[in-house]
C-alpha cells in the first residue's frame, strides 16, 4: 500500500497476468491524488507494462481534477501503446459521474478487477 502524504487517498498496487492493477481507496480529486494516479500511470509505462488496470470500487468521490487524471491517463497509455481499463461499482456515484462525462465512452468498464485483467 502506498499512501499520499496530506491525503486520504491511497493506492495499492500489484501485478497480476502481466497487468499492473492500481486499486484506487477514497476521493480522487485535485491535489495528491490526481497526481498519484498520474505517477502510478507513468510507472507503470516507464517498467514496461502495456496492460493497465484503475480499480475505483473504492472510491467514493471525483472531482474535476480527478476526471482529468483519468483522461490524462488515456492520453498517456495511448501515447505508449499501452491499454488503460476501470473497474468501478455499477450504480455507484463514480459510475454515474463517467456517464455525465461520457467517459464511461471512452474507457472500457468492468464490475470486478479480475474480469478486467482477463479481458487483456
Amino acid at each position: 500500500m502506498v499512501p499520499d502524504s496530506k491525503s486520504s487517498f491511497r493506492v495499492e498496487i500489484r501485478d497480476e497476468r502481466h497487468v499492473r492493477v492500481l486499486e484506487c481507496h477514497g476521493a480522487l480529486t485535485f491535489g495528491p491524488a490526481e497526481t498519484a494516479i498520474e505517477r502510478r500511470i507513468t510507472a507503470a509505462i516507464d517498467d514496461g507494462l502495456k496492460s493497465i488496470v484503475i480499480d475505483l470500487t473504492s472510491v467514493d468521490h471525483v472531482d474535476s481534477a480527478g476526471i482529468g487524471a483519468l483522461v490524462q491517463a488515456v492520453r498517456s497509455c495511448e501515447r505508449h501503446n499501452s491499454i488503460v481499463k476501470l473497474v468501478v461499482s455499477p450504480n455507484s456515484r463514480v459510475q454515474q459521474t463517467l456517464a455525465v462525462t461520457q467517459l464511461d465512452r471512452v474507457f472500457e468498464i468492468f464490475a470486478t478487477a479480475a474480469r478486467a485483467v482477463t479481458s487483456f
